[in-house]
């Protein structure tokens, strides 16, 4: 006779959501939905949210004390589980918050030991971070963009060689100036050609924690001033310059076949993505070949953007 094997089932009640049986996740036409508009609700406040999980009105006060959903959704929950025909043995269930004091030392406990053998330790982790607020925001805090996650970069120090022949270039004499180019993939770096920038974006120069200075797009300085670029979260602009004053110059760039590459103009550069500073690899981008190729066979368009 076989014996029976038990899995553990960890079931999260919806925070302001709907019942289990009342989630969709399609439709009748086989479009998918995704995570967050599979549960949206249409109602704009949470009595009529509760109202629609079939919550007699009456009860709908009770919800205003944060363990009323503790009370209420789990119990609802295991209840669907086994209409939908799910087998469990019930009795082991528990909460896994501090509301239920015995898992709480347990966790207590665990985090204690792990933490005393140096197995754990404080860090940091990139988070979606809000300015208004001073924290971190996660999905559920969030009024839209639920599924945003944090995009890694790299950044390609190439150092400038020759500051702009503007009147706020004179700020950055005697300075190390770099252009950072932002990249998903750094591993081609060995086969730049030149960098690319906006002709009409607008583009900043501001001063690390560590002396050195950055020119890049205001919106990439604002999300490095919360990864500790800086010394405080205030950004310390020193010149501003437009694209068309870095087209030309010569940068040296880190791991490239030349001593010098040179920026040039690409009118596809978005300045709310990565830096503003696009560094061009040809040989394994397409869009960059293209860019190259357009420069070199169309004189006119050359010409409207020297």
């Amino acid at each position: 006779m076989a014996s029976l094997r038990f899995f553990p089932l960890r079931t999260p009640f919806p925070p302001l959501r709907l019942r289990l049986h009342q989630l969709q996740t399609g439709t009748s036409r086989g479009q998918k939905k995704g995570k967050a508009a599979g549960k949206a609700s249409a109602k704009k406040y949470q009595w009529e949210i509760l109202r629609e999980s079939n919550i007699p009105e009456e009860r709908c006060l009770e919800f205003a004390d944060p363990l009323a959903w503790l009370k209420y959704f789990p119990g609802e929950n295991a209840n669907d589980l086994i209409t939908f025909g799910l087998k469990s043995d019930w009795r082991r269930t528990f909460i896994t918050t501090d509301v239920n004091p015995y898992y709480d030392s347990f966790i207590r406990w665990q985090f204690n030991k792990l933490r005393a053998y140096q197995k754990i330790a404080f860090g940091k982790r990139a988070a979606i971070y809000s300015p208004l607020d001073g924290q971190p925001c996660a999905d559920h805090d969030r009024a839209s963009g639920e599924q945003a996650q944090p995009q890694e970069y790299t950044l390609i120090k190439m150092k400038l060689l020759k500051l702009p022949e503007t009147s706020e270039a004179e700020k950055l004499a005697g300075r190390n100036v770099f252009l950072p180019a932002a990249t998903l993939r750094p591993e081609t770096m060995y086969g730049q050609t030149n960098c690319w920038v906006l002709p009409s974006g607008e583009y900043i120069a501001f001063e690390l924690k560590n002396g050195d200075v950055f020119v890049a797009s205001r919106h990439s300085a604002q999300n490095m001033a919360y990864q500790e670029f800086f010394k405080t979260t205030e950004i310390a602009v020193i010149a501003t310059f437009l694209g068309s004053d870095l087209i030309g110059l010569p940068v040296s760039s880190p791991h490239a076949h030349y001593a010098e590459i040179y920026i040039l103009p690409l009118l596809t550069v978005s300045m709310s993505k990565g830096t503003g500073i696009v560094t061009s690899v040809p040989s394994d981008a397409p869009d960059d070949y293209r860019g190259i190729m357009d420069l070199k066979e169309k004189p006119a368009f050359r010409a409207s953007l020297a």
